[in-house]
């Protein structure tokens, strides 16, 4: 019985010893979120769903856009050359809330959830009353 409970006792420290030794797939070390979202941002895409019906949400007005998220709390977006409205100011200065494990994003009041946050990707989700709106940047 002592000789079974020994190589028992041996399995589990050489079963322990390999999986912790794994490589992580990912070889480039994480960054912080808060360092991640700092920077000039872009605006590719936004798509809403609701009741399985996929729609388009970026018009052409918003492609040139640029969000620019500062050290703290600062954001400016910038209304780039085409416009949406006549009136529509080139720039904005808001501020923004970034949660510390990089999963909630608050921008001008409203909060959104961070689906991906990378070095050059940032994907936001928010449900409004059914209809999810997801909307991706990528770092210019």
């Amino acid at each position: 019985m002592k000789k079974i409970t020994q190589t028992l006792l041996l399995l589990l420290v050489l079963i322990a010893s390999v999986s912790s030794c794994k490589k992580s797939s990912d070889s480039t070390p994480a960054v912080a979120p808060a360092v991640a979202i700092i920077g000039k941002w872009k605006i590719v895409s936004a798509q809403s769903v609701f009741a399985g019906i996929t729609e388009d949400e970026l018009d052409d007005c918003e492609k040139d856009d640029v969000l620019e998220f500062f050290t703290g709390t600062k954001v400016v977006k910038s209304n780039g050359a085409t416009k949406c409205d006549a009136s529509e100011l080139a720039s904005e200065t808001s501020t923004y809330n970034l949660s510390a494990d990089g999963k909630t994003l608050v921008l001008d009041n409203e909060t959104s959830t961070v689906v991906e946050l990378s070095s050059s990707r940032l994907v936001l989700r928010q449900d409004f009353f059914g209809i999810v709106a997801t909307i991706t940047f990528s770092k210019i």
